[in-house]
């Protein structure tokens, strides 16, 4: 009996392995974050927290599209804000580490027994986010305040992943330029009275599934 079990047990981390090693045209995710408003002057930064669904298609498995949907929360000025980006996505295969050039013993246990055992990859994307954000009805000094409902931004990222057949853990970053200055500082302070964002900066979690249709 043991020795079935072990047997069995044998054959499922195979098959694991081998789901790892191909590649699919679509993944849909969930991610969550924070995201920081920076202005100009060294004013206050305006920074929310963000949780959304994602989805990418690839058509050579290596170029793709990725958009989506994410909503903020607790940004000043604004009740809640949606936004939904259509970027052009770049990936990297799907690769292992199996180096053991690590200085520190826990380096080398990271690249031994999770960077050897689960493939990584980093995807790169590029283009511009659309948006909404609701106005909020309370409005005090020292602090950010609406100025255009709607939003629009060019951004470029990084996501890196871990892929456990057929999921995808990792993180991103991505900074983007916001042409329509969405929020504008309430001061006391003349240097920083009405300085607008014009720079997005987000970094988050996500956890995807990849399939092909």
């Amino acid at each position: 009996m043991k020795k079935f079990a072990f047997i069995a047990f044998f054959l499922f981390l195979i098959s694991i392995v081998k789901a790892q090693e191909l590649d699919f045209s679509n993944v849909a995710g969930i991610e969550f974050g924070a995201s920081d408003l920076i202005a100009k002057e060294s004013a206050p930064d305006n920074i929310s927290f963000y949780c959304g669904v994602s989805w990418a298609y690839f058509f050579d498995l290596k170029h793709g599209i990725r958009t989506g949907i994410t909503r903020y929360y607790d940004t000043q000025g604004a009740d809640y804000g949606i936004i939904v980006p259509l970027l052009f996505s770049k990936r990297t295969p799907s690769k292992r580490d199996y180096s053991n050039d690590a200085e520190t013993f826990g380096g080398y246990l990271f690249n031994t027994f999770f960077s050897g055992i689960f493939p990584w990859r980093a995807e790169y994307t590029i283009g511009p986010a659309f948006g909404y954000f609701k106005q909020s009805s309370n409005i005090n000094e020292e602090e950010y305040k609406l100025s255009s409902e709607f939003f629009f931004a060019i951004n470029g990222g990084i996501r890196v992943s871990a892929q456990i057949w057929r999921f995808n853990l990792g993180g991103k970053f991505e900074v983007g330029y916001v042409p329509t200055k969405n929020f504008y500082f309430i001061s006391s302070d003349p240097q920083w009275n009405g300085i607008k964002t014009a720079w997005m900066f987000r970094g988050g979690l996500f956890l995807s599934y990849s399939f092909d249709m």
